[in-house]
């Protein structure tokens, strides 16, 4: 499977811990937006999301919002928590990563990539040489494509 295999899975954001990161020499994160941090055209992170990018803050690991929701919602989502974002980022194509990996002024190998889809977040991580950390999606409300997509997703998620 290849390119479509993450190298970690969690349940969501909450369980990748800033010490776990750098255990692994992860510095830096890029961080998908939609059913990653928030529901698909959600406009707010929980409280608990606000305190795990600011934990990662805290830590040093440094952290890009990569979304391929394009207009003001990214800008505005990454204003609230911190971040830049690179958006639309046209994932899974590695244009949306090398913005963000020049954003993190850092190595290929130490940054991470974490989304919620194997087509768009593990792919596009993998093809632009990061590790990549697939998550459970935050609900099951999604665009209409992406639903179709997460059937064909099935056969390749653990």
């Amino acid at each position: 499977m290849g390119v479509f295999s993450p190298d970690y899975i969690f349940p969501d954001i909450l369980a990748v811990r800033p010490a776990w990161l750098a255990e692994r020499g992860l510095r830096g994160l890029i961080v998908d937006l939609d059913n990653t941090i928030v529901p698909w055209r959600g406009d707010e992170p929980t409280p608990e999301t606000i305190t795990w990018f600011e934990e990662l803050r805290g830590a040093g690991i440094r952290v890009v919002l990569v979304s391929n929701a394009g207009g003001h919602r990214g800008e505005r989502m990454g204003a609230l928590l911190g971040v830049p974002v690179v958006a639309p980022a046209k994932k899974p194509m590695s244009v949306g990563y090398r913005k963000a990996l020049a954003l993190l002024q850092m190595p290929a190998s130490d940054v991470s990539a974490l989304g919620d889809q194997i087509f768009t977040d593990v792919l596009g991580g993998n093809r632009a040489g990061v590790a990549t950390i697939l998550v459970d999606p935050v609900t099951p409300r999604e665009f209409f494509l992406t639903r179709l997509v997460r059937l064909f997703e099935r056969r390749f998620r653990p």
